[in-house]
């Protein structure tokens, strides 16, 4: 074809191999991108519909005089790892605080400037001297 064509067919076929393989690069870096997009739906989905779950077990279970057996049962029926321990100075807990449940998990995020990944996601109550919930339970976030 090149004998018939002369030069100019051979930059011809050049040409459209050039167009032809950057149009393949193309579709390949639009399908990476809206594949990660998806995966970025499904775990904001996930990290949303968690969060409300959460929230709505410990709005329902952990009230103002539960007692730490409860607590822990809360935390075990979520699947959380938990701890109990004496507030540090740097907490900020409500005067009278004798003892911190804290349980929580890692959930997998989407890449952001603030959060690389992976988030703390947890349940924080403050318990009185009586060992029964002081105050409402807080929910908290912490990026790792």
């Amino acid at each position: 074809m090149v004998a018939l064509c002369g030069s100019e067919g051979a930059d011809i076929l050049k040409r459209s191999r050039f167009w032809l393989s950057g149009l393949v690069v193309l579709l390949c870096a639009a399908s990476w991108i809206g594949a990660k997009q998806y995966r970025c739906y499904r775990l904001d989905r996930a990290y949303d519909h968690r969060l409300a779950e959460l929230k709505q077990g410990a709005e329902a279970t952990l009230i103002q005089g539960a007692s730490r057996e409860t607590v822990e049962e809360f935390f075990r029926s979520k699947h959380l790892q938990y701890e109990f321990r004496k507030p540090s100075r740097w907490d900020k807990e409500p005067n009278g605080t004798e003892l911190v449940g804290y349980g929580f998990e890692v959930v997998k995020v989407c890449d952001s400037l603030v959060c690389n990944g992976d988030v703390h996601v947890g349940i924080r109550t403050s318990f009185d001297s009586k060992g029964l919930v002081s105050k409402d339970v807080r929910p908290t976030f912490t990026c790792l």
